[in-house]
């Protein structure tokens, strides 16, 4: 079995900048502006009332969005006092399968709703060209139930170690839910470096 290095707050990795802790609070202000985003979106109803569940909104557009949220019920994300998240920044290979990315996605957006206390899931375009998600769970459960997905386990086992070069992803709480995004809390962020066999993976934990 290969040791997973267990990183401190600090520490870093010599050859691997994408792990530096640098690279953390701008991850988290990522996070929390798409947290941010779903709450100004349920704060007014008119948006969204009458619409199909699960509600996808496109921003500006659909055929050339840059921002995305996929809410199955809008009423249960102001439910819980405390929400589950999942945060993924991932820097994508040169000459990516972008087709194939895309196809993958639409089977994870449409397997969405088969999965009770899954509360949204936000994807957000870079400057770059990377793209960062949020998905917010009710709870822990959910959260491992997502991750054991066909869907899901597809995506991570054919599609991340072929179109990505690195991965971050963040795991943590947002014990006021979407309407307090500065109280959003890390508890651990794994990283991924695929640019070599086997990959090399590394965890941080922050308590």
């Amino acid at each position: 079995m290969v040791q997973v290095p267990n990183l401190g707050p600090a520490d870093r990795v010599e050859g691997r900048p994408f792990t530096d802790p640098e690279q953390i609070p701008n991850d988290v202000n990522a996070l929390r502006y798409m947290t941010d985003q779903v709450c100004l979106f349920l704060r007014t109803p008119r948006l969204y009332a009458g619409l199909k569940r699960p509600i996808i909104v496109h921003r500006p557009e659909k055929g050339r969005w840059i921002y995305r949220m996929v809410i199955p019920d809008p009423d249960k994300l102001f439910a819980p006092d405390e929400i589950a998240f999942v945060g993924f920044l991932g820097k994508r290979r040169e000459g990516a399968d972008i087709a194939l990315a895309d196809e993958f996605d639409e089977i994870l957006v449409a397997e969405i709703p088969d999965h009770p206390g899954l509360l949204c899931y936000s994807t957000m375009a870079q400057m770059c060209g990377n793209f960062s998600n949020l998905v917010l769970f009710a709870d822990e459960s959910v959260k491992t139930e997502w991750s054991k997905s066909k869907a899901h386990a597809q995506a991570v086992g054919k599609l991340a170690p072929d179109y990505y070069d690195s991965v971050r992803l963040y795991n943590g709480l947002l014990p006021k839910g979407v309407s307090d995004s500065q109280s959003l809390q890390l508890t651990k962020v794994k990283y991924f470096d695929y640019q070599e066999e086997p990959g090399w993976r590394a965890i941080r934990q922050f308590r």
